[in-house]
């Protein structure tokens, strides 16, 4: 009987979680996992699988991957149903991972969109781009009021950010 319970494979159940008041820290961990662990179906996919490519001037320049965007310090907003949800200043990550006066002109989808980003907005003080992760597992990117109250997504599926400096 103990041979097959070795037997069974390591990704069919998590162990159980102590019944001592620890036990509720240890199940909400459960649903964090390495990179390349095996995934439930019902789990939500990890922004770090997701990278975004970066232009500046035109110009290819390096990509901003989960690394990078984990050396930001993250922002927290709310989604559309009030929920609490972390993303990153567009700001913060273009002076930190471009240059002091690097800004966001321009924001595209993997599907052909491309939404341009007037500098007039992009300076206004009562309202920030701030980009996300998605529960698919890739970016968003939407403004986002000096409250943290959201707007509607500026554009979904993010796969290129566009900066000049």
């Amino acid at each position: 009987m103990c041979a097959l319970l070795f037997a069974l494979p390591a990704c069919q159940r998590a162990p159980a979680a102590p019944a001592s008041g620890a036990g509720s820290a240890a199940v909400k961990a459960e649903g964090t996992h390495a990179p390349g662990a095996h995934q439930h179906r019902n789990d939500p996919p990890s922004a770090g699988e997701a990278s975004v490519e970066v232009l500046v001037n035109g110009k290819p320049a390096s990509a901003w991957t989960a690394a990078k965007l984990a050396s930001i310090s993250p922002v927290q907003v709310a989604n559309r149903a009030g929920e609490g949800r972390q993303g990153w200043s567009l700001k913060e990550l273009a002076r930190a991972l471009v240059g002091p006066n690097a800004r966001v002109v321009a924001i595209a989808n993997d599907e052909a969109d491309r939404v341009e980003i007037a500098q007039k907005d992009w300076f206004d003080p009562s309202r920030t781009l701030v980009m996300r992760p998605t529960h698919r597992g890739d970016f968003k990117v939407q403004w986002v009021a000096t409250d943290g109250s959201p707007a509607d997504a500026v554009i979904k599926h993010v796969a290129r950010v566009e900066l000049a400096e």
